[in-house]
């Protein structure tokens, strides 16, 4: 059994199919916090969008109820300052999809309580390049570089970019990608993504490093 969830790009209605043991369901029970996250992660991920540890209800200083959430449900507090001051602010907006988990009395178990699937707003494809990406791709994109050793800090993923050089001389990016795992198969979906990306048209040659996943992903495609 399967269950879909609809997301709309671009006026076109696309429907993700989604597994039964992927998908959260009330009463489920779990050993940890941790894995009730885990498990709502990764249904995220299938879906397209990201949670967060959103927030608990305690009694006498012992947590009895968790929050999960989208990342970038709840609102700013007017004149309220973030840890780190970054360019561009963060959007935040009100959304009803949620797991909420409850411990199990006399146990250290957790069971979901309440699990709300639909969102309030239109999610969106990561797999998406503008025209001027296509565009620079289709005269300059004949040899690019794909290099996975930068790493964010905080989250340890992988920032992937696909660039190559124009007839200037100029560094320029077609586009990017993040990836939590480094395996063959995530670097199938990266290509294949660009590809998709970039109208079915695959670079005429690619220079990486020496991983041995890349080498097999583009070796040995689907």
């Amino acid at each position: 059994m399967a269950s879909s969830s609809k997301n709309h790009v671009d006026g076109i209605e696309t429907v993700s199919v989604i597994g039964n043991d992927k998908k959260p369901r009330e009463d489920m029970e779990f050993e940890t916090l941790d894995d009730i996250y885990k498990m709502y992660n990764e249904y995220a991920k299938e879906v397209g969008f990201c949670v967060r540890k959103y927030k608990s209800l305690k009694r006498l200083g012992e947590p009895y109820m968790k929050y999960f959430s989208r990342s970038k449900e709840g609102s700013y507090k007017p004149g309220a300052k973030s840890e780190k001051k970054n360019k561009y602010r963060n959007e935040r907006f009100e959304c009803n999809a949620k797991v909420i988990a409850r411990r199990i009395p006399n146990t250290s178990k957790w069971v979901i309580s309440q699990f709300v699937e639909e969102h309030n707003h239109e999610l969106t494809t990561p797999r998406r390049a503008n025209g001027t990406s296509k565009k620079s791709y289709a005269f300059y994109g004949d040899v690019i570089v794909f290099d996975t050793t930068h790493k964010t800090n905080k989250y340890d993923i992988k920032f992937a970019p696909f660039v190559g050089v124009n007839n200037h001389g100029q560094t320029i990016a077609f586009a990017c990608a993040f990836l939590t795992h480094e395996t063959i198969e995530s670097f199938r979906w990266c290509f294949e993504a660009f590809k998709e990306a970039m109208l079915g048209s695959p670079p005429i040659m690619m220079i990486t490093d020496l991983d041995t996943a890349i080498a097999n992903a583009l070796y040995h495609p689907k």
